[in-house]
């Protein structure tokens, strides 16, 4: 009984755990990849704040493909004159995935 329990609680929160370590995992690349140098939680820096971002996107469909887009290439004229360039070549596609829904995922309540 134990046993059956406690699988069907573990299979219960699986996926906000997976959700929680895709979240945590996003978060720490954007700080070790060095995003958050420009970016701010809260305040506008060089670029946009994490949550202004988010907050734009939130609800748009196709922005997880369209941000990862302009991330990957960089951009002109989104946010203003100030360009932003491309994220380092070393960031992989799976990394900036969950970079970006970590983002986006961000927007004020």
């Amino acid at each position: 009984f134990f046993a059956t329990v406690t699988l069907t609680a573990l299979t219960a929160f699986a996926p906000y755990a997976m959700a929680q370590g895709s979240a945590d995992a996003g978060k720490s690349l954007a700080e070790g990849k060095r995003c958050l140098g420009c970016h701010k939680m809260e305040d506008k820096g060089v670029g946009p704040s994490i949550h202004d971002i988010a907050a734009k996107y939130k609800g748009v469909s196709g922005a997880q493909a369209a941000v990862q887009a302009r991330m990957r290439t960089g951009s002109k004229g989104i946010w203003g004159n100030t360009a932003m360039n491309p994220v380092n070549k070393d960031i992989s596609e799976d990394e900036l995935k969950a970079m970006v829904a970590w983002m986006l995922s961000q927007a004020p309540k």
